[in-house]
């Protein structure tokens, strides 16, 4: 797992743990014998908790927003590559690039929905990017080792899919 899925799963798991004791504290505050609640102090309470929680949702978007990865602009020195997906192939322009810089994909469709899909050369995806017609999806990545970078198709566009595939060719 990279950084970012890690710090995502463990954000995940301390809102879950967070739930877990506040739906625990609710449980056991209706359990026992019934008092009379004061309804100054209840309201009091809650613009505390309301406080605590938009805190928390506000911090939780400072924290994350920045490892977002759409919206991205390639730099100046950015390698520009062009994709256009058809039935049922990928036409790449050109097919290499340079290990450690940006690359700007231009993602096109000739004609129906393909999900750009560039794969690490031992396996997994690397990143993935859906593709329509009349519309251009741009996306920047940079590649962090040299390689043959399989690219396939992630949406089914009809009976050839399975032979939907080419490469990028990473250099040194």
């Amino acid at each position: 797992m990279g950084p970012t899925a890690t710090f995502i799963a463990y954000s995940y798991s301390a809102v879950t743990i967070i739930a877990c004791i506040i739906a625990i504290g609710v449980w056991k505050s209706t359990r026992g014998e019934r008092k009379f609640i004061d309804p100054e102090k209840a309201a009091h309470r809650e613009k505390g908790w309301l406080a605590i929680v938009v805190a928390f949702l506000v911090t939780t978007l400072l924290l994350t927003i920045f490892l977002v990865p759409y919206g991205e602009s390639a730099g100046p020195d950015a390698q520009k590559v062009e994709v256009i997906g058809r039935q049922f192939a990928f036409q790449i322009t050109p097919a290499t690039v340079k290990v450690g810089q940006q690359v700007e994909f231009t993602l096109t469709s000739a004609d129906t929905t393909h999900g750009f899909g560039v794969e690490y050369p031992t396996g997994g995806v690397a990143f993935q990017a859906q593709i329509v017609p009349e519309h251009t999806q741009r996306v920047v990545w940079t590649f962090k080792e040299p390689g043959k970078y399989p690219v396939v198709c992630l949406e089914y566009c009809g009976v050839g899919h399975h032979i939907m595939l080419n490469s990028i060719e990473v250099t040194p």
